[in-house]
């Protein structure tokens, strides 16, 4: 009872709390919980009285509507294999775990669709009772975010379960009894062992959960038979088996499997997750599900991600990675540098509606909060909410704001279609020229023209060096339609960090401390602390080790390979500044982790590598599919990106009947194209309609050499009917 102290306080205020009489849940009254979720129970305070008084424990109910998951990992049969296996998960969760009889314990803020079990882990998100002492691991006394470890964890489970699961039922299920034991006489030579006759009477003792009584009957039934169906039947007598929710068959069946080959209560972890490392579980912390998805960056800036996370109305990590990004950038760009360049940085996300992209106002909004009561008042000025409209707008804002700043975006991408529709060099033409020329002006000695009008008492004065950093959130439709040619090919788009998520609508995130983690708070403040000792118009140089500075030598001459190789300006201009954008990102991550002597490590380079190099290909895979801009160039690719998954036999539904002989014969038909394209927006808002814009476009095609039109003649008549056809004779691949 005295380590419950322990029990992190937003456990302690949780109306989830029950006492445990039993195993199962009760009111403090004594009333038992009939059912696990939809309930209001106590707090733990409400119920620590009783549980000094009557000596029993308390226990948490977790459920469907709260943030947390429970990992429950045995510690009674592991084997030499599998203790390095359990030691990285409890690295990987890197949250509050406690030690009980029978397992580690682990509770982290994040939920799975469903409960899971698997070896020697157990994992709860709804519809458990569990209780918790306060005996807690050293290092593990705080409960952090870990959803992305979640479902990394999970996806691993779900890949291999079915089969391991199966096997050792199987196993159980065939295995013939040797010799025939009557019930009575089973039950006679097991009333001998400790327990049974308590356990036969559903009464649990010495055990902390019903799990464990049902494991330790079924143990003792089965050292006086092996006959598994006589052990089910037997357990189905017991009061302990006859409750209402007791356990099927195939669960009876996998406990027998594991008795019978002393595995213990929960079973060793299948060899899948163990001897193949390439498809095990990776208990690295921040290992993100999805490809998609960027993990976490290491150090300081990914405890201020997950913070982000957990603060966010609905996690995205992506969207959190952003956020830190540009926070950091908004902190450190003018008073930090490498390469003669400061540490602005421009980031987009891009997401669908509806995931959470309002995330990134209210994380730096909630952030702000906690510095501003935390007594740094001058943190604010780091930030700018102002939707700027024009260039010199920006311009007379900048003359009078701070040196390094963020500016806030909503909706970037209707601010880039203004940009692109602005053809007469008017307001929103302008504010691009501004924002494309400030990109490179954060670094010392660097002037930032005025402004001079008419009227001189309206005049802007030279400024010295601003770091100007933006973060903006729009829709793939949005921001890649409003992609012009000029934008690609003058340099602008180069200058962004493009972050994309293509995830679903995550569940909303029902608990939020809005606690500043008190490292991260004593980060900032250093870090605050080091900018104001910076002479103004210097700043402090960035470092990197010899293995850091290796990998940038290797990416630099790699971009200089890929600008070579091309005379596509939009393909060179993707790595015109993707160096400089790894230099930036890698020096931020050194800064935020010590802003006093910050130097790039390995770990900081190879995640910057890894962002730079994503966004890359994220957008040249949309550039050559045709899903950038919207003029003759966009639909010409875009055609091409359809006939190069036709003639791979990719994405080709059963409902286009289209014969395997004609894919192979490399014919396709129109029909095929107007459907692929009838939803492509340089398509559809094209002046003349759909069906004449294809028309024109398989027109160039034809022109360009990489299709031709077939005549009917001497054709199969089940291709005949398939109307209009086109041969490949150039294939695009």
């Amino acid at each position: 009872m005295k380590n419950l102290k322990n029990i992190p306080q937003e456990l302690r205020e949780l109306k989830q709390w029950c006492i445990s009489i039993d195993g199962k849940p009760h009111k403090k009254n004594g009333i038992p919980v009939n059912r696990l979720y939809n309930g209001r129970w106590h707090t733990l305070d409400e119920i620590l009285p009783i549980c000094k008084k009557k000596n029993i424990q308390p226990g948490l109910i977790i459920t469907p509507d709260d943030a947390y998951t429970c990992i429950d990992v045995s510690i009674g049969q592991i084997v030499a294999s599998e203790q390095d296996y359990i030691d990285n998960i409890l690295q990987a969760f890197d949250s509050y775990c406690e030690a009980t009889k029978n397992c580690y314990r682990i509770i982290v803020r994040g939920q799975l669709k469903e409960n899971l079990t698997i070896g020697s882990i157990n994992t709860y998100s709804r519809d458990k009772f569990v209780v918790l002492t306060g005996n807690f691991l050293k290092d593990y006394d705080t409960i952090n975010y870990r959803q992305s470890v979640l479902d990394s964890y999970a996806a691993k489970i779900k890949s291999i379960k079915g089969e391991w699961q199966k096997k050792e039922i199987k196993e159980a299920i065939n295995q013939p009894p040797t010799l025939s034991i009557d019930d009575l006489h089973v039950i006679n030579l097991a009333s001998n062992e400790d327990n049974f006759r308590q356990l036969w009477d559903g009464k649990i003792i010495d055990c902390q959960s019903i799990s464990d009584a049902e494991y330790d009957l079924l143990a003792i039934l089965a050292n006086h038979t092996d006959d598994n169906i006589q052990i089910r039947r037997l357990f189905r007598q017991s009061a302990l088996g006859a409750r209402g929710e007791s356990r099927s068959d195939d669960l009876i069946n996998a406990a027998i499997y594991r008795i019978r080959n002393n595995l213990g209560r929960f079973g060793r972890i299948p060899s899948q997750m163990i001897d193949q490392p390439d498809q095990k579980f990776i208990a690295q912390k921040y290992d993100s599900l999805s490809d998609d998805d960027i993990n976490i960056p290491p150090g300081m800036l990914g405890e201020l991600t997950d913070w982000f996370l957990s603060v966010s109305p609905r996690p995205v990590q992506n969207i959190s990675i952003a956020t830190a990004i540009a926070v950091a950038a908004g902190l450190y760009g003018r008073a930090y540098s490498v390469s003669n360049s400061g540490l602005n940085i421009y980031t987009v996300l891009i997401a669908q509606s509806g995931v959470g992209k309002e995330a990134i106002n209210s994380c730096i909004g909630k952030l702000m909060h906690q510095m501003l009561a935390a007594g740094f008042g001058g943190f604010t000025k780091f930030f700018d909410f102002t939707d700027y409209a024009s260039g010199p707008a920006l311009i007379k804002s900048i003359a009078k704001s701070n040196s390094s700043f963020l500016n806030i975006y909503q909706e970037f991408g209707r601010k880039l279609r203004k940009m692109a529709e602005d053809r007469i060099e008017g307001a929103a033409a302008s504010l691009r020229t501004v924002i494309t020329n400030l990109y490179q002006k954060s670094g010392q000695q660097s002037i930032i023209s005025g402004i001079g009008y008419a009227d001189s008492e309206k005049n802007v004065s030279c400024v010295d060096g601003i770091a100007y950093s933006i973060i903006g959130e729009t829709t793939p439709e949005t921001f890649y339609e409003s992609l012009t040619a000029s934008m690609m090919q003058d340099g602008f788009l180069s200058r962004f960090l493009i972050i994309d998520h293509n995830g679903d609508r995550p569940r909303a995130n029902r608990f939020c401390d809005y606690n500043l983690p008190k490292n991260i708070l004593k980060n900032l403040s250093a870090g605050l602390n080091k900018i104001s000792a910076c002479p103004s118009g210097t700043s402090y140089p960035v470092q990197f080790d010899k293995l850091a500075n290796n990998l940038s030598d290797e990416f630099d001459c790699y971009c200089d390979d890929q600008i070579n190789a091309s005379n596509v300006q939009s393909y060179r201009q993707l790595y015109n500044r993707a160096h400089l954008k790894f230099l930036k990102l890698a020096a931020l991550l050194a800064v935020f982790d010590n802003p006093t002597k910050p130097l790039v490590n390995i770990d900081h380079a190879q995640w910057a590598l890894k962002m730079v190099k994503s966004t890359i290909h994220q957008l040249d895979q949309k550039i050559t599919g045709g899903d950038v801009g919207d003029g003759d160039l966009a639909r010409e690719q875009k055609l091409l990106s359809v006939i190069r998954a036709y003639q791979l036999s990719m994405d080709i539904d059963p409902k286009h009947n289209i014969p395997p002989q004609m894919v192979s014969a490399g014919f396709i038909p129109r029909r095929y194209l107007h459907f692929k394209t009838q939803r492509v927006n340089a398509f559809c808002n094209h002046r003349l309609g759909h069906s004449a814009s294809l028309d024109l476009s398989l027109r160039n095609m034809i022109d360009n050499g990489y299709i031709k039109e077939i005549s009917s003649d001497n054709l199969p008549r089940d291709w005949v009917m398939m109307g209009k056809l086109y041969k490949i004779v150039n294939p695009p691949l």
